[in-house]
């Protein structure tokens, strides 16, 4: 994992958006094309070849959802700039109900309250979802599942001195208020939540070379690989910063929900 190298007006950003960053890390990928151009061509439009089309899109129900707004920031991707945007959706729950709310009497689906916030910075771009449940049960209603995708800018393996990108999933859970169920409902759902950012590593692992295969951009191959011991923390310089998420926490809580909790973590060089 690779910590994001930001300036305080991004970090100002993400804490006017309310960025969820205690998180925990599941998992990375490593593409050997510049992060924008990753972003651009697979997940800036929402189509079959989009991962998150792809990991979706057995499981939910969009109920009418214009996911075409993500297709108009198009112009964004090269300035400073936080996008939060709100969907209902309906999903299945039938994994969920056995391993999570066993004691419980629940549909196998369920309406769900999608927040998906998209960042785009200098030297990354940050997708982060936020998921909550539309239910009658307390338990449910008190809890929040975040799942956050990072796209690094990084130097290319090759020694070429061009960019290329390293793709982190993190994932999390927070409360909105006590819960008595708080510790079950944690130590059930964070395992839920890492396997499926492991799912999605998958999609993205198809989706991107799916993509490329057939372009000019194909000079070499699309290289993806786990380089987790490749690259080290980042070093920032001038007027940045470097955040880095709590990977000794042991549980996400309300009161880190945002970088109001967070700024204690922030290195500076």
């Amino acid at each position: 994992m690779i910590s994001m190298n930001l300036y305080p007006e991004e970090i100002k950003l993400l804490e006017e958006n309310e960025f969820y960053s205690d998180l925990k890390y599941a998992t990375s990928l490593y593409i050997n094309k510049d992060f924008k151009e990753v972003y651009y061509n697979v997940f800036s439009k929402i189509t079959e070849k989009n991962p998150y089309y792809e990991f979706y899109k057995q499981q939910l129900d969009p109920q009418g959802v214009n996911y075409d707004q993500f297709n108009e920031l198009s112009d964004t991707i090269q300035t400073r700039s936080g996008h939060s945007f709100n969907f209902k959706c309906n999903i299945s729950l039938p994994k969920i109900e056995k391993k999570v709310y066993g004691i419980f009497t629940i549909p196998t689906r369920a309406d769900i309250n999608e927040t998906i916030k998209l960042f785009f910075f200098d030297s990354c771009i940050v997708l982060q979802t936020h998921i909550n449940f539309v239910s009658i049960f307390p338990i449910l209603k008190s809890f929040r599942a975040v799942v956050t995708t990072i796209l690094h800018n990084v130097p290319n393996e090759d020694g070429s001195g061009k960019n290329a990108t390293q793709i982190d999933i993190l994932y999390g859970v927070y409360f909105f208020e006590f819960s008595f169920f708080k510790r079950f409902i944690i130590n059930n759902l964070l395992p839920v939540l890492e396997m499926a950012c492991l799912k999605f590593k998958t999609c993205v692992n198809e989706c991107i070379r799916d993509i490329y295969k057939n372009k000019v951009l194909r000079e070499r191959g699309i290289e993806i690989s786990n380089i987790n011991n490749i690259f080290k923390t980042s070093n920032s310089s001038g007027s940045s910063s470097c955040i880095t998420n709590n990977e000794k926490s042991r549980y996400s809580d309300a009161k880190n929900r945002t970088l109001d909790g967070f700024k204690n973590q922030i290195i500076n060089p």
